[in-house]
This record gives C-alpha cells, sequence and structure tokens, in this order.
C-alpha cells in the first residue's frame, strides 16, 4: 500500500487481495482471481491476426510504448501514460519524414513547452486564411508507408480461381505434424483475404499468406464408360486347346 502496488477500488473487475503469513514473518501478497475468471475466456484474443505486416507494425508500437513506461516508473506507469503516448505521436518517421499527427491532422500537435512561449498572431485574414487552407489541403497526397522486409511474397496464380485451399498452421507444431490443414472450401476471397469453411462448418477469414491452392482430382462414375473395350471388327484367334486369343489393348486397331 505505501509503495503504490496495491490501491483501494470499487470497480466490479477488481480482484480480492489476500495476505498470507511467510515463515519467515513476512506477508506473501495473494490475488483471488476466481471471480474475474468466471466472466472472462483465458487466452482469447478480440481482434484476428489477419495481416502479418500490419500486425508487425503494432508489434514493434508496443515495444517502444512498453519501453518508455517502465524506464521511468514501472510502478505509477499509468500518470506517464498521456506524455508518452503524445510523445509516440508527435516522434518523426525517417521513413515517411512526418509524424503519425501530421499525417492525420495535417499539422503536428502542440508540445506542453509550446504553452508557455510567446507566438506572434497571424495577420492573414479569416476568408484568404480558409482559402489558403482549402487549396492546401486538396494538394496533400498520403505518403505510402515503406515495408522493411527483405523477401517480396508470392502469390499462386492458381488461388484466384481455386474452390479449395490448404491453411498454414502459425502456432508451434507438434512432432512430425504437418505444416499446412485442409483442404478447405473457399467461400468469398479478395485482394488480401481469403474466407473459409472449417472441418466444423464454422466460416473464418484468414490473410493470403497462409493459404495455398489444392488440387482436387475429380470423381469418376461406375458406369462413366472410361474401361477399353476390345474391338468387335478385330478377328478372334482360338488355340489348339480351344482357348481365345485376346492381344493386349494397345494392339488393337
Amino acid at each position: 500500500m505505501e509503495q503504490g502496488v496495491l490501491r483501494p477500488s470499487k470497480s466490479p473487475w477488481a480482484s480480492r487481495i489476500h495476505f498470507v503469513p511467510k515463515k519467515d514473518n513476512t506477508w506473501r501478497i495473494c490475488g483471488d482471481f476466481r471471480a474475474l475468471n468466471k466472466v472472462t475466456l483465458p487466452d482469447r484474443y478480440p481482434l484476428p491476426h489477419i495481416h502479418d505486416v500490419a500486425n508487425g507494425m503494432v508489434e514493434r508500437w508496443h515495444r517502444v510504448l512498453k519501453s518508455a513506461l517502465i524506464s521511468v516508473d514501472p510502478i505509477h506507469w499509468s500518470e506517464a501514460l498521456p506524455m508518452v503516448l503524445l510523445s509516440l505521436r508527435t516522434a518523426i518517421r525517417e521513413d515517411l519524414q512526418a509524424s503519425p499527427s501530421h499525417l492525420v491532422y495535417g499539422s503536428s500537435l502542440r508540445l506542453p513547452c509550446e504553452l508557455f512561449q510567446g507566438r506572434k498572431l497571424s495577420g492573414v485574414p479569416q476568408a484568404d486564411f480558409v482559402h489558403l487552407l482549402r487549396t492546401h489541403m486538396a494538394t496533400l497526397r498520403p505518403t505510402p508507408a515503406t515495408d522493411h522486409g527483405k523477401h517480396s511474397p508470392f502469390v499462386q496464380k492458381d488461388l484466384e480461381n481455386c474452390t479449395h485451399v490448404f491453411l498454414r498452421t502459425d502456432r508451434v507444431k507438434k512432432p512430425l505434424e504437418s505444416p499446412y490443414q485442409g483442404p478447405f472450401l473457399v467461400t468469398r476471397r479478395t485482394n488480401k483475404v481469403f474466407t473459409i469453411l472449417l472441418d466444423s462448418n464454422k466460416e473464418t477469414t484468414v490473410s493470403i499468406d497462409r493459404v495455398k491452392p489444392a488440387y482436387i482430382l475429380p470423381e469418376r462414375s461406375a458406369d462413366s464408360g472410361d474401361a477399353p473395350t476390345l474391338n468387335s471388327s478385330s478377328p478372334l484367334v482360338q488355340t489348339k486347346s480351344g482357348r481365345i486369343s485376346k492381344p493386349p489393348v494397345r494392339f488393337q486397331i
């Protein structure tokens, strides 16, 4: 309580804390999460992992955010969160030569140090300022983000018209486990994602990077007539024992 690790809370999501005595006359902190575990699902993510490149950009953002929060005061990290988020949104990226706030709003955010500095007001009339602002916003073009990956993705042409696909397993596989699952029926497709029907008759959306086309042989019916037949016009040869000699199919004319 003195270090600020534990705080009184009336939230319905709060868990009770128990102090258990140890042999050295100190206390062990134990959290009672049974009530919280009844209304939540463990290891459940609200958003699916669809695009690998976008997920990598988010992971890099979270690494910088975590490092900035724990470097100052890991206990009272929530108090430093607004200032850290402001710093990340005003930081200039080298590949874009602009900050995230500049790409969204067209100008950088005002930092706390600018609130205490004097600034001369512009003498441009309001009507001229609105005209200049509209002209400038009409000429703006978004700067495309760069992908620092060295490999270029390979997309097979048969993914445009295939009916079934194999799904790559992106988790830790067991020994001798196949790297792909399926084949699964394709219900919808776009340039980026595929919607497939799993074995449990449940549809799921996956990235195109995780699938590859499945080549399935068409089923042949029993009365299709594909079996070779003897030519009735060829003469029959009878041996001395009375057996009729039938030449191989490949030698018949």
